[in-house]
């Protein structure tokens, strides 16, 4: 849409008799008042302040009403339903006040188009050691990087490459759109060619995780405006980086969305988190649900460039409404990369263990947990939970050459039979790994690292496993320079019944779940020791401190990460292939776990006895840092390697 065109509100609500346009006098509200530092949530009963004038919408065919009236860039409003309160717009472009508040007109193309620049805040004089550590590490990596120029970067094929997890408000101190821009260009020279970003959803409060959405177009305020989110993703572009976004589609926040009182969009079935839309369960059917959920997947594409969407736990949909949402999708793909000249990728995560959804659901890839539970149980012990089946070490091997360790087994967690095999010929590209993620730490009591309880030739094997693997690898915020900043579960409800409610859900679900490997009875939370998610320290312990970066041990672990990334390009590029190269494969040979693949050999040597090491194309002893941080898992320390090599065939 042209900005000079104007804004027409429109809003679906079938079952309203009237509907009233309430358009905020500019000067008069919160939303002029330039003197606030930061986005707010207010509750509803104060939300919508200043003066206000109402215009009667008329009605259109399909239960739509239509303005008589456009609105410009800027401008906010909101509607009133049957002389009712005002509710936002369900289809909101960005709610700067907060999710309860007045919504505001923003056009793509209104958005500034220049590349941000780094925040005030974290200008200042740097440090002469650090400097002198950061000057030596460009010097040293400046050969080897790879380019930094965006000509010719292909954004259409994403997998294989590396994707970089995120989550914006915990990536720097000042959380936000124009802080991440500012790291790109050290993800880039990393070796990184896909940032994830995780939920951008406008949701209630001014912190979460992102996947309880209220808002399903508009950006979480907190983080920025949408022009700074759309600088962001051109500053990633410019620099050769694709972007993907995690978008939930499964379900709505019970907090903050205002859909059921425009109409029915809900079904009566429950997910894990909220009710389930409406959606249709034939193919060639359609309804407002639907038509909502595929509106915002492909304005994210469109309005923002994001080269990817990440769909949450697709698990959680119906199965016949989950094909219908899909085939929706995908159907409206073609023409937007037409539009566009490029095409998207959609990736899914769920946990049915079934390559057939690749085909079924058109998608280009599925996340695959049982790579991480594979090696995670492998290096430190643990087997309670979803770990039980994963103890036996051949665990990884079955994953390396099979994809799911449940392929058609069963599953003790579960307690029936899960997934489907593989087949052999599939591209284990369609897969994305990982030794880490938000899921995987987040989802710990404490929320901590494997670097914070894994010796760190252990965390080091993680990442070679990961990245030389034969599938889509993907790190988590940090895990570079290892970070043993947590990455904790918060959020931020306004009110204390739901913030009462999230704490306790959080300790039923480890009690449930976890409890039995710690020593204690199901049902029993007082070995856990859970962090409040409600406390905002849970937010703040859980932001990155970059300047561990720049420490001699975060100094080692980003060589090591670089030397890997870089390594995998050659090894992409076919370097290491001869022909008898095998198919990629793990196997035990004694002590040694040996993992092969395109002409690269990972050895892991559990045993006392050294391997050779004078052919090695890296060794962990040339990287190792000098001290091991305090508390280590005493058993994850027993079973630690000796030795880590990295071998070509």
């Amino acid at each position: 849409m042209n900005p000079a065109s104007g804004f027409t509100p429109r809003v679906w609500a079938p079952e309203k008799t009237t509907v009233e346009l309430i358009i905020q006098v500019a000067g008069t509200g919160l939303g002029d008042q330039a003197e606030l530092a930061e986005p707010i949530n207010l509750p509803p009963s104060l939300a919508f302040s200043g003066e206000h004038r109402r215009v009667t919408m008329h009605p259109m065919a399909g239960g739509w009403w239509e303005s008589p009236e456009s609105l410009a860039p800027g401008d906010f409003y909101g509607f009133c339903l049957d002389g009712g309160p005002f509710h936002p717009d369900p289809r909101s472009r960005f709610q700067p006040e907060g999710v309860h508040s007045w919504s505001e007109v923003w056009i793509p193309d209104s958005a500034s188009r220049e590349v941000p620049k780094s925040p005030e805040s974290s200008k200042g004089p740097e440090n002469p050691e650090v400097k002198e550590a950061r000057e030596a590490r460009e010097a040293r990596e400046a050969p080897h990087r790879a380019t930094t120029t965006a000509p010719g970067s292909d954004f259409s094929e994403l997998l294989g490459k590396v994707f970089y997890e995120l989550h914006v408000g915990t990536f720097t101190p000042e959380g936000s759109f124009a802080a991440a821009a500012t790291k790109l260009a050290d993800l880039k020279a990393l070796g990184v060619e896909v940032v994830e970003l995780m939920p951008l959803a406008a949701f209630e409060g001014d912190r979460g995780w992102g996947y309880d959405s209220s808002d399903f177009f508009a950006p979480f305020a907190p983080y920025g405006t949408p022009p700074e989110l759309t600088d962001f993703v051109r500053a990633a572009h410019e620099l050769g980086l694709a972007v993907c976004l995690d978008l939930v589609l499964n379900h709505a926040s019970a907090r903050g969305c205002y859909l059921s009182a425009f109409g029915p969009y809900f079904s009566f079935d429950e997910t894990l988190w909220g009710d389930a839309f409406d959606i249709p369960k034939v193919s060639g059917e359609s309804n407002e649900a639907l038509a909502f959920l595929t509106d915002s997947a492909l304005w994210w594409l469109e309005a923002y460039g994001f080269d990817a969407l990440r769909l949450d736990a697709i698990h959680a949909i119906d199965a016949p409404r989950r094909k219908v949402l899909l085939d929706a999708i995908a159907a409206q793909l073609p023409a937007l990369e037409a539009r566009s000249g490029r095409r998207r990728t959609l990736i899914a995560e769920s946990d049915l263990n079934d390559a057939g959804l690749l085909e079924e659901l058109h998608l280009d890839g599925l996340w695959d947990d049982d790579f991480h539970h594979a090696l995670h149980c492998l290096f430190t012990g643990e087997s309670g939970g979803y770990y039980a089946d994963f103890a036996d070490r051949e665990a990884f091997t079955k994953v390396m050459a099979e994809v799911y360790f449940h392929n058609g087994t069963f599953s003790t967690f579960r307690g029936q039979i899960w997934g489907e095999p593989v087949s052999p010929r599939l591209p284990r590209e369609h897969f994305v790994v990982f030794s880490s993620n938000h899921d995987q730490v987040g989802n710990r009591a404490l929320g901590d690292r494997p670097v914070s309880y894994l010796p760190s030739i252990s965390v080091a094997a993680l990442a070679a496993l990961t990245l030389l693997s034969p599938f889509t690898p993907m790190l988590f915020m940090g895990e570079e320079f290892g970070a043993l900043t947590p990455f904790q579960f918060f959020a931020d409800p306004e009110g204390e019944s739901d913030a009462i409610a999230i704490r306790e859900g959080r300790a039923e679900e480890f009690s449930r779940m976890w409890t039995d490997s710690l020593g204690s009875k199901a049902g029993d939370t007082s070995v856990l020791n859970l962090p409040d998610p409600t406390d905002i320290e849970a937010f703040r312990a859980s932001k990155l401190d970059w300047s561990e970066a720049e420490t001699p041990r975060g100094e080692a672990f980003r060589r090591w990460y670089f030397d890997l990334l870089a390594l995998r390009r050659r090894q992409r590029a076919g370097e290491f292939l001869s022909t008898s190269a095998a198919l990629p494969s793990a196997r035990w040979e004694g002590e040694v776990l040996v993992m092969e693949n395109a002409g690269i050999s990972v050895l892991v040597n559990f045993g006392e006895i050294p391997l050779a090491a004078q052919d090695s194309l890296m060794d962990w002893q040339d990287y190792a840092p000098a001290s091991e941080p305090p508390n280590l898992s005493p058993e994850a320390t027993k079973q630690a390697p000796t030795q880590l090599l990295v071998l070509a065939l």
